[in-house]
Parts: C-alpha cells; sequence; structure tokens
C-alpha cells in the first residue's frame, strides 16, 4: 500500500520449504474476486489494445461482460485490431494488449484498475456473476520451473487501485 494512495501492489513469493523439488507451472499474479456492481449488465469492463507498431494500438475498448462466461486475453494472440497473425509478431508482453484492465460500475459510479509489470507471456480471465460479483485470474502463461527444497519464485508486481469516478464514465 502506498501512504497517501489507494494504489496497492501485489506479489506472491512461492517458497518450497519442503525435502524434495516441487513443480510450479503457470503461477497466479493475481487472483481476487470483488464486488464490481450490483448486477452484471451493469458494469463497463474495458481493456486497451497494445503497443504493436501499427494503426490501431493503444486504443481503449469497452465491453460488456457476460455472466457466467469467462472472458479471456492472452498475450500471444494475434493483435486485435488485425484479428490474424503476422510473421512481424514478437510475442512481446504488451503487444497485443496493454497490461491494465478497469472495470465500471455505471449505477454506483465506482471502479478498480487492475495492472501489471510483466513483458513475458500472461493470461488473464474474467469472470462475473449476475449479482456483479467478478473473479479475476491473471497468470505467468507458460512458465515452468522445478523448486528446489529451500528455493523460491517471485511473482512479477500487479496492482489495484479504485478508479476516479469521471476518470471511466461513459460520455454523457
Amino acid at each position: 500500500v502506498y501512504p497517501g494512495s489507494s494504489v496497492i501492489r501485489y506479489w506472491t513469493k512461492y517458497e518450497n520449504q519442503g525435502l524434495q523439488p516441487v513443480p510450479m507451472m503457470d503461477p497466479s499474479m493475481l487472483s481476487l474476486a470483488i464486488q464490481a456492481g450490483d448486477a452484471a449488465d451493469a458494469i463497463d469492463f474495458h481493456w486497451m489494445v497494445g503497443a504493436h507498431c501499427e494503426p490501431g494500438c493503444w486504443t481503449l475498448r469497452t465491453e460488456k461482460l457476460t455472466a457466467g462466461k469467462t472472458r479471456q486475453f492472452d498475450s500471444y494472440d494475434p493483435f486485435p485490431p488485425r484479428g490474424k497473425p503476422s510473421p512481424n509478431d514478437q510475442k512481446m508482453g504488451s503487444e497485443s494488449y496493454a497490461p491494465w484492465y478497469a472495470v465500471f460500475d455505471r449505477q454506483s459510479r465506482d471502479g478498480v484498475i487492475f495492472g501489471w509489470d510483466y513483458m513475458g507471456h500472461w493470461k488473464s480471465s474474467f469472470l462475473v456473476d449476475t449479482n456483479g460479483r467478478l473473479a479475476t485470474d491473471i497468470r505467468v502463461a507458460g512458465h515452468k520451473q522445478q523448486i528446489p527444497p529451500g528455493g523460491s519464485f517471485i511473482t512479477p508486481m500487479t496492482l489495484t487501485a479504485p478508479s476516479p469516478p469521471k476518470a471511466l464514465a461513459p460520455a454523457p
């Protein structure tokens, strides 16, 4: 927690305190559930197209999450405006999507921002129920290692913060 602000930085340290190696696969950077709103149909979900060097990069997208249907992102997806792979794709962590999401409840005018500091391969998922409860999971995709006895693995940093009401509100 940063004093004087509402930004919360997260990371997880996985530590093997046993006597045998422990396999680590696709560790979670951020996994949490929040009450995003009173109903799924009142929640706006914001994400940004990534830093690929072609038209359409760094554009904000807004969509509705459908209750019971998982919305997934993979940093190795094709660049969204193009929608298909290109030989120029570099498989960089922020090429297809910016490492940032936000949810905004149009009724209460509250919101939450999610972000992370990682340029490697990641995957994320969002699932909202009919009552506006949102489950979020962001993972280090494709990561595989054996953690030796006494060894550890620390995930990349993530953050959450409440959104200022006017920052994500739809234009009148």
